[in-house]
């Protein structure tokens, strides 16, 4: 019992983050404390090959720490990447990464590791479940994790259990439009919520640094981010209403106050989007957690460092 016991707790989760303008990598024990870490800059002018290079120098580094340093074994990677991506990274194109477009990370990282398992998906879903385990959403089955950063990331869960969406990308609420005919986002689009809010639009709008913004900004920032959650929220109730409305009319006579609402709904649904969403926001989503930070600021609650520097054993 107690040998099974000793081997568990040497257990190590090779963890791995990939942002915009960081890339990281961590040993994580199964209490969810993180043993070790390092960050590199991510470094938009190199192509696909070389700047996964940088990375696979941090995972071989790490696999070898976690015997030496902590006299562990790696049992499991998992990869937190900026989006979109294919399920568990099979291929990664974070849109602020240029040179990976469907990038096929975990083949790469297999061919470092051999014989680990992988598993993958956004770096905002990996935020909210890590938020739902151990952080500020704790105890709540209903809840949207959301990162503002140097991109604009989300993960929502729902009956306590992660959204992922036909192509796993549920919850990528950087690119709902908040502002029609807005700035050009690296997706195409113009007025996505990334584009409006993140810390590179803030850059690009104001000519300062995200990490000083004016106040004027922080309240724009903060109302187009607002935006973006009540239409996400709405696309869970909308249906509903469209729906359920008209049928219970079915039944009702047509001068009740239900038909009139589904008549309503079906010529302006504008009215649909802001009474709905104000009830979802006041009933049924008690936790939203936001991790606010631009760089390499803004830690999730759960995976804060303890210290600054870079390359550190915590």
């Amino acid at each position: 019992m107690s040998d099974k016991h000793e081997e568990k707790s040497s257990d190590l989760a090779l963890a791995i983050d990939i942002g915009a303008t960081k890339m990281a990598v961590g040993l994580v024990t199964r209490r969810g404390e993180m043993v070790d870490r390092e960050i590199i800059g991510t470094d938009r002018d190199k192509n696909a090959n070389d700047l996964f290079g940088g990375l696979a120098i941090l995972v071989k580094r790490h696999i070898e720490r976690a015997g030496e340093r902590h006299g562990g074994k790696v049992v499991v990677i998992g990869i937190g990447s900026a989006g979109p991506i294919e399920p568990d990274c099979v291929s990664v194109s974070p849109l602020n990464i240029p040179s990976w477009r469907r990038f096929p990370l975990q083949e790469a990282i297999r061919e470092v590791v051999v014989d680990v398992p992988i598993f993958g998906d956004l770096d905002a879903k990996a935020f909210a479940l890590a938020e739902g385990w151990l952080g500020s959403a704790k105890g709540h089955s209903n809840f949207i994790g959301m990162v503002v950063s140097t991109g604009v990331g989300g993960g929502i869960v729902l009956d306590g259990k992660l959204l992922d969406g036909a192509s796993g990308n549920a919850g990528h609420i950087g690119h709902i439009i908040v502002r029609p005919d807005g700035n050009r986002c690296g997706c195409g689009a113009r007025g996505c919520l990334e584009a409006e809010a993140s810390g590179s639009a803030i850059e690009q709008i104001t000519g300062r640094p995200a990490t000083e913004p004016s106040y004027e900004i922080m309240q724009r920032t903060g109302r187009m981010v607002g935006l973006a959650v009540a239409s996400q929220l709405t696309r869970f109730i909308v249906p509903a209403l469209r729906v359920a409305i008209p049928h219970r009319a079915q039944n009702d006579h047509q001068n009740t106050i239900w038909w009139r609402w589904s008549r309503v709904v079906q010529h302006k649904p504008w009215i649909s989007f802001v009474a709905s969403s104000l009830f979802l926001i006041i009933l049924t989503v008690p936790m939203l957690s936001i991790r606010l930070g631009f760089g390499d600021a803004g830690n999730s609650p759960c995976t804060a460092n303890k210290g600054n520097n870079k390359n550190e054993q915590i």
